[in-house]
């Protein structure tokens, strides 16, 4: 008598990588060598995008969303010298899903930090906060 397998469907696994800014990484099987390879050329506007949000190719043609919140200000003083950033980079396949995550975002005031709370469909995403010398990466895997 045979016996038949039960095929499950793939699980999934988000995994966050803390790494240095210098270190190379791997995002969707491409190598980038540091922060920098995320962002060499604006390339897309996106009518009526919050200031917050650029849209750029990254060095193998990937759309990236990228997001910076600037750091809290508590006084003038702060706000006359402060220029440190909370930056995203989100890593999409297209415009329309820089687009839809850019929504998503705005709709849920998410702050995509690359923790244990932001929704692993806007993965995969680089965080990095001027202030550090650490990045944080969020990947999605099938396993």
């Amino acid at each position: 008598m045979e016996t038949q397998e039960t095929k499950q469907p793939p699980s999934n696994e988000v995994v966050i990588i803390t790494q240095s800014r210098q270190d190379r990484f791997e995002i969707n099987g491409n190598i980038y060598e540091g922060i920098d390879d995320l962002f060499p050329e604006k390339a897309i506007v996106i009518q009526g995008m919050n200031y917050k949000f650029d849209v750029y190719l990254d060095k193998f043609g990937n759309t990236v969303l990228r997001k910076r919140e600037l750091y809290p200000c508590f006084d003038s003083s702060d706000r006359m010298y402060e220029n440190r950033y909370y930056i995203s980079y989100l890593i999409c396949t297209s415009k329309e899903e820089a687009i839809e995550k850019y929504s998503y975002i705005l709709e849920h005031n998410s702050d995509a930090q690359a923790n244990e709370y932001t929704p692993y469909f806007l993965a995969p995403l680089v965080y990095a906060d001027d202030g550090k010398t650490e990045i944080r990466i969020m990947i999605f895997r099938w396993r």
